[in-house]
């Protein structure tokens, strides 16, 4: 059980109370709050010397006011409440604090604190169970009609308030004569009107209060579950409850018997005037229950039962019902991939309890639609079936949070692509690489491209794109472009094999002029600004070109006019001329 000292006033607490003592100051006590500092081993200077409250952790409710067993005049008892609502971590209250603030000023000062000697623990609020700590404490205010309390009203009510509530509650007596009305059934067997013999439409029926009905029919446009509104002969009451507005109304119908065996059936449905047609919702009973949970061995209806020299085949059980199974084979298959393979999927072993439930949707033997959930030891399995037309597909297994999670990490591990050459896939998982037909770069007409600078990876698509060099500025001079001499159509190649070393390739058309392709090359140093020119790749064209010329070229000058010997020719110094 938690315990706390007594109440110390601040320096600030003790200046106000002094002040309102002799009538200079009016203050209000605004509120509380709790602290998970240990201050129990300070003195009461240090204590009286603190401003604010530290290691504060949530602010709590003045709730009431309380009187004190000492001088009623000078001192108070606030009635603090705390909770864990919303608290995600859990604490020892071990100081609570009070705030004030004088009237006609807005700085809230910290009036009085407390500290513990066993503190309260305030459980978080994960598993959502409401903890409340409550405690009073009285302090000095100088004159009590020179503070007033800011009270929360939070729907919890004080002593005086549930004395009151208390004064206001049914006597014994009361309560005495409500037993004994309930035990005679007054109202029911004494009801504000009776029909008798005839059909009730319950739409246009606005009788208030209880009306008896005997072997009578009831009609209504609104849906009443499993009744029959051919029925006749029934007996029962109808309950219209009258809102303040007298308008709407709470129509109940209680039928205690039906020609079906249905039993007492209860119906609920709230009019909005005496002409509408809502829905009624029936309310269930015990043996509504005992249709849908029959699970027990007495209730259940017994597949196979603890034999294991036998087993069961779900295509044989087409009625609706709950069907226990014991200790039995099944024979059947779940998670069947591809119907046309024998192979596919994965076949029940072994022995099995639980339950088959079915639901055939119109209780016929050769039913359309039979949907079978089968709960057993091994898991949860669905499958609708088709007797009608010979269809009996495999069960499908139920996949809960551990097996999403133990997928989740089967694709982890299996070492998914995430990347291809930097490029993440997009929201359809592809992946789209780089061509000539999908450039990482597009330049188009008026853009400007610096070559010397362009040193990331990949293709550069270029649309009459102006080329500069701003390092070498010389670089493009053997690269034909546009016949405007500035701009270039085709594609920059950029390779890098590492930081330091890059090679540019050139594509580029230069349109009807004479070669109308070209390559040029360049290696250049990514770290430094070594950018050399640019070598073009000689075409069928330059060696043609290059034969031309050199057929042109005088190579052996023959002088017949010499008998022998190796002689010099004047005009042509460079040539050596050899006598036949």
């Amino acid at each position: 059980m938690s315990k706390y000292n007594k109440t110390i006033l601040t320096n600030a607490g003790l200046d106000l109370a002094a002040r309102a003592s002799s009538g200079k100051a009016k203050f209000t006590i605004t509120r509380a709050a709790t602290s998970t500092e240990k201050l129990a081993d300070k003195s009461i200077s240090e204590l009286q010397k603190l401003t604010a409250l530290p290691s504060l952790m949530q602010y709590g409710e003045i709730n009431n006011v309380a009187d004190s067993a000492q001088d009623k005049n000078i001192v108070i008892g606030t009635e603090l409440i705390f909770n864990n609502k919303d608290l995600t971590t859990s604490y020892n209250v071990n100081t609570v604090g009070l705030f004030a603030k004088e009237d006609g000023s807005n700085k809230e000062i910290l009036y009085a604190l407390t500290t513990a000697a066993e503190p309260e623990t305030m459980p978080d609020f994960k598993d959502k169970v409401l903890f409340k700590f409550n405690m009073t404490m009285f302090v000095v205010v100088g004159q009590t009609d020179n503070v007033s309390v800011n009270v929360t009203d939070n729907g919890v009510v004080t002593q005086q308030q549930l004395s009151d509530i208390i004064d206001k509650l049914s006597t014994k007596e009361d309560l005495a004569k409500m037993h004994k009305d309930s035990n005679d059934l007054a109202m029911l067997a004494n009801p504000d009107s009776i029909v008798s013999n005839q059909t009730t439409n319950l739409d246009t029926f606005t009788t208030k209060g209880i009306t008896k009905f005997q072997n009578a029919q009831l009609s209504s446009a609104g849906y009443m579950q499993a009744f029959d509104q051919s029925t006749t002969g029934l007996n029962g009451w109808i309950f219209n409850i009258y809102s303040n507005d007298s308008a709407s109304y709470i129509q109940i119908v209680h039928i205690t018997n039906t020609a079906y065996n249905q039993g007492a059936m209860y119906f609920l449905r709230s009019k909005a005037n005496g002409t509408s047609t809502e829905d009624f919702a029936r309310l269930s009973t015990i043996k509504d229950h005992a249709q849908f949970f029959s699970l027990t061995q007495r209730d259940a209806k017994d597949v196979v039962a603890r034999d294991e020299n036998k087993s069961f085949n779900p295509d044989n059980v087409v009625d609706s019902g709950v069907h226990r199974i014991s200790s039995t084979k099944i024979n059947a298959k779940y998670d069947v991939t591809d119907p046309k393979d024998a192979n596919s999927g994965y076949s029940f072993s072994g022995f099995y309890w639980g339950w088959l439930f079915n639901l055939n949707f119109d209780d016929s033997p050769t039913s359309n639609a039979v949907y079978q959930l089968l709960v057993i030891n091994s898991g949860i399995y669905f499958r609708e079936i088709s007797v009608k037309t010979n269809d009996f597909p495999a069960f499908n297994s139920f996949s809960f949070a551990k097996d999403i999670a133990n997928l989740q990490t089967a694709i982890a591990n299996a070492g998914s692509v995430k990347t291809i050459g930097g490029k993440k896939p997009d929201d359809k998982g592809n992946i789209n690489l780089s061509s000539f037909e999908n450039p990482d770069f597009v330049y188009k007409y008026k853009d400007t491209l610096d070559v010397d600078k362009a040193t990331t990876p990949g293709i550069y698509s270029l649309m009459d794109t102006t080329l500069t060099c701003s390092i070498n500025t010389n670089a493009l001079s053997a690269v034909p472009g546009n016949t405007d001499g500035t701009t270039y159509t085709g594609y920059l190649v950029v390779y890098k094999h590492d930081a330091a070393n890059i090679t540019q390739e050139l594509r580029i058309y230069t349109g009807r002029t004479v070669p109308d392709f070209t390559i040029s090359t360049r290696g250049i140093y990514g770290n430094g600004k070594y950018r050399p020119d640019f070598r073009r790749l000689i075409s069928d064209y330059d060696y043609k070109n290059i034969i031309g010329y050199i057929d042109g070229k005088e190579v052996v000058h023959q002088c017949a006019d010499l008998t022998s010997g190796i002689a010099y020719s004047k005009a042509n110094p460079n040539i050596i001329v050899v006598t036949p």
